[in-house]
């Protein structure tokens, strides 16, 4: 599909992660690293396609829900008030996806929010790439 969406010029690549890609370092209080690391690799694939595609006309998004009020997994979510409704999810991704919005968190107003997590990447990466070691690494002298 996506050589023919390049060949037009348009469309797009929706992926679906969760809020918990967000959660390596935090405890939780319940098993989920698959399950993390699966759906940050989600976020990661959907953030890089989205640079390399960057203008071809094709777009891509991935929402990261949090809970969502829906049936699956034996409807853990369903009735619970923290939960969104399924379709309250679908119309964010829909409406980011239009806006060109490459992450979508359906809970979040303040874009600001994910703004300065995303900004935070340039700076990891440009800041951490050196050939010397970080003196704080560096074994103290005997």
């Amino acid at each position: 599909m996506l050589p023919a969406m390049l060949r037009a010029g348009s469309g797009g690549i929706i992926t679906v992660a969760s809020l918990l890609a967000f959660s390596a370092g935090l405890d939780m209080g319940f098993p989920r690293t698959l399950y993390v690391a699966a759906k940050s690799a989600v976020v990661g694939f959907t953030r890089s396609l989205a640079g390399e595609l960057h203008g071809t006309g094709v777009k891509t998004t991935v929402v990261c829900p949090g809970l969502v009020d829906t049936e699956w997994s034996g409807g853990a979510n369903h009735g619970d008030p923290r939960a969104m409704p399924a379709p309250d999810v679908a119309q964010a991704l829909l409406t980011a996806h239009r806006q060109g919005e490459v992450l979508c968190v359906p809970g979040i107003e303040d874009r600001e929010v994910i703004r300065r997590w995303t900004d935070t990447e340039p700076t990891l990466l440009l800041q951490g790439n050196h050939a010397e070691l970080a003196p704080r690494y560096r074994r103290p002298a005997p």
